[in-house]
């Protein structure tokens, strides 16, 4: 990957995050917009993971050896091809989230749907 293995992404957990963030935009008012924009940005997910612990997770659930490897943008590029320019695009992405923050690191930007910020608990 072209960032650290202390880069951290969202977790979504697609068994039952979605919930999640369905009663949250439900029953959540609005934000204020900025600048008088009817544009509002969510994030939902879990919880923030990094690939170390992703790298951890797969270790344990698949019957083969997983290994994070931090590579240069242009390697990591290289080895992406399905689509011509597309490895260079992702790899502009992820050494983005670590550099600037999955979120673009704009303060108030984006708001977070997580099941702590709704006081959602496991037995809804």
């Amino acid at each position: 990957m072209p960032c650290s293995k202390d880069t951290p992404i969202p977790f979504i957990d697609p068994n039952h995050d979605p919930a999640v963030f369905v009663k949250a935009l439900a029953s959540q008012p609005l934000p204020e917009s900025k600048e008088n924009s009817h544009i509002r940005k969510y994030a939902g997910y879990g919880r923030m993971t990094t690939f170390e612990e992703w790298t951890e997770l797969l270790n344990k659930h698949l019957p083969v050896q997983v290994y994070f490897e931090q590579t240069s943008m242009k390697d990591w590029s290289d080895r992406v091809s399905l689509i011509p320019g597309l490895g260079w695009e992702l790899a502009e992405m992820w050494n983005y989230c670590e550099s600037v923050g999955y979120f673009g690191g704009e303060e108030g930007g984006t708001v977070p749907i997580t099941k702590v910020s709704v006081g959602f608990n496991s037995h809804h």
